[in-house]
């Protein structure tokens, strides 16, 4: 078991003394989870394992008295539900990212007990928490997912039609569901010369215009209740007045801009959405460098795409921002960036104030 240095000690009696609250680490898991923090009247640093039963007993209740616990635990897929419970057990907590972790690990093997403990210190030297999701944000978050993957799925069935025509030596250049029709096309044809090759392909066909047709009959009821939600909630209808946002992309981003109020500004909601360039300089000189890779990839789509209309758009209108900007040399791909990320900031404005845009106050997008 790790020993507390002095310094250890220190951010402790500090964390209490300002918190009202004890610290513990918690790695959850699906069955077990290791518990770690130092007793205050002992200070002995704890470091054991409850089953699932056993931690909601030991949680829900007051292990230390009068003074509540501030819980850590790492972001992962559950963490909204416990971020939530433990908020309704009268405990706080904070969804700590797990790179900001790996820093304050102290042995290079991984175990529970390792992973426990560095949660516990990321806890005393106040690493920046993941703001949970309330329960609403959480299942269209979950919606969007599951429709996402659909979409995906439905993707691949007809990349693996063109891949079956390929090999056929027929070079499919349609997209969407006409692939499948010039798939159906040529098996007909194999199966009226009675070629060998007709049974198989036509076994390889049935299984992926059924798939298709399926993945496409879910997608609509889908973006049937994408499109109810993003009428039903102000939100959604606020955020569809930008240009480029339509249903989708409104509630798509939903989940975060409920929240808008935990970003400090609009410049923070464009760095966690993945938008934001990375800025980085020396000397006095500061350099603008690419997007990067981090950030949702949901958000990501949506903005891109909405950027993308906005500069098809613009580009045809003389005397605008960006046909300026085009004409000046600026790269399109820089452009169409600069308008995900402004779009984005848009959008924190929008949710915040609780008005539909206003295109006075922002000329690129005019």
């Amino acid at each position: 078991m790790a020993k507390l240095s002095s310094e250890d000690k220190r951010l402790l009696r500090s964390f209490i003394k300002t918190e009202k609250a004890i610290p513990v680490g918690v790695d959850l898991a699906k069955d077990v989870f290791q518990v770690c923090y130092c007793d205050p009247e002992t200070g002995v640093l704890k470091n054991f394992q409850l089953n699932r039963d056993s931690f909601f007993e030991w949680s829900g209740g007051s292990p230390f008295g009068a003074m509540p616990m501030c819980v850590a635990i790492e972001a992962c897929g559950s963490c909204n539900f416990w971020a939530r419970y433990f908020r309704s057990a009268g405990h706080s907590c904070r969804v700590l990212p797990v790179i900001r972790i790996k820093a304050h690990m102290q042995s290079t093997s991984k175990s529970d007990k390792i992973d426990a403990f560095g949660i516990w210190k990321s806890l005393l030297s106040y690493v920046s928490s993941i703001v949970p999701k309330e329960p609403l944000a959480a299942a269209v978050s979950g919606m969007i997912s599951v429709r996402e993957l659909v979409a995906r799925q439905k993707v691949q069935c007809q990349n693996a039609a063109r891949a079956v025509l390929y090999e056929m030596g027929i070079a499919c250049y349609a997209s969407g569901n006409a692939v499948i029709e010039k798939l159906n096309t040529e098996v007909n044809r194999l199966m009226e010369e009675k070629s060998p090759q007709a049974q198989p392909l036509n076994a390889a066909r049935l299984m992926l215009r059924d798939t298709v047709s399926s993945h496409t009959a879910v997608l609509e009821k889908a973006n049937t209740y994408l499109r109810e939600f993003a009428s039903s909630s102000e939100l959604c209808r606020n955020l569809m007045t930008i240009p480029g946002v339509g249903p989708v992309s409104a509630v798509t981003l939903y989940p975060a801009l409920s929240r808008a109020g935990d970003f400090p500004d609009s410049r923070h909601f464009a760095s966690y959405a993945g938008v934001a360039p990375l800025v980085t300089g020396t000397g006095g000189k500061t350099r603008v460098l690419g997007v990067k890779s981090t950030g949702s990839r949901e958000f990501k789509k949506v903005l891109f795409m909405a950027a993308l209309g906005n500069y098809r758009r613009l580009q045809k209108k003389p005397g605008t921002a960006l046909s300026r900007s085009l004409k000046e040399g600026k790269c399109p791909s820089v452009m169409i960036s600069a308008l995900a990320n402004r779009i984005a900031r848009v959008a924190w404005a929008v949710a915040k104030s609780g008005k539909p845009y206003d295109a006075a106050r922002c000329a690129l997008l005019n």
